[in-house]
């Protein structure tokens, strides 16, 4: 599904029909099972690798995201602009996609898994603080250049994630 969610923000579509769905969910899940299939003499140091691999990709993802909401935005988000290419968050966000392969990168001196292992790692016992790393120097970087960067559209309220309160009618104002 989040692959059809990437084709369709290249696509220009707004919806997948059901029928391409289908077919998509089908081919990854035999391709799944035949991974399991043939990885089954080994199969939990195999997902425990994959899981880690899949560590090395999310935190600097969970980084830029976290430090955009809390710190960037201020928990403010504009929905509609999520959706509009043209909007607010724009089609690509270059300067998060720099941010975001900085700190894959600067995970790989401390990785500790079965496909590689980094050079810093063994100054540490073999203790993989990659996930730390990343973390810290995509935060760190992200938020240093976001804050940087003017705000594309003007005025708070284009980044209210809710309605504005009412203002009090004049009858209540009465009372």
């Amino acid at each position: 599904m989040s692959l059809l969610t990437a084709v369709t923000a290249f696509t220009g579509r707004s919806a997948v029909a059901p029928a391409a769905r289908a077919a998509c969910i089908t081919a990854f899940t035999a391709v799944a099972v035949l991974i399991a299939t043939l990885a089954s003499a080994d199969f939990l140091d195999t997902f425990k690798n994959f899981v880690l691999l899949l560590l090395t990709v999310f935190t600097p993802w969970s980084a830029i995201n976290l430090t955009d909401y809390y710190l960037i935005s201020r928990e403010r988000v504009d929905t509609a602009a999520l959706h509009d290419p043209d909007g607010r968050y724009g089609r690509w966000n270059g300067m998060a996609l720099s941010c975001y392969a900085l700190g894959v990168l600067a995970q790989v001196p401390f990785l500790s898994q079965k496909l590689y292992t980094g050079p810093v790692t063994g100054w540490l016992g073999g203790a993989d603080v990659s996930w730390i790393v990343g973390l810290v120097v995509t935060g760190v970087v992200y938020y240093a250049w976001a804050r940087r960067r003017p705000a594309r559209t003007p005025g708070a309220a284009a980044y209210s994630s809710s309605p504005a309160p009412e203002a009090p009618s004049s009858e209540a104002a009465s009372s």
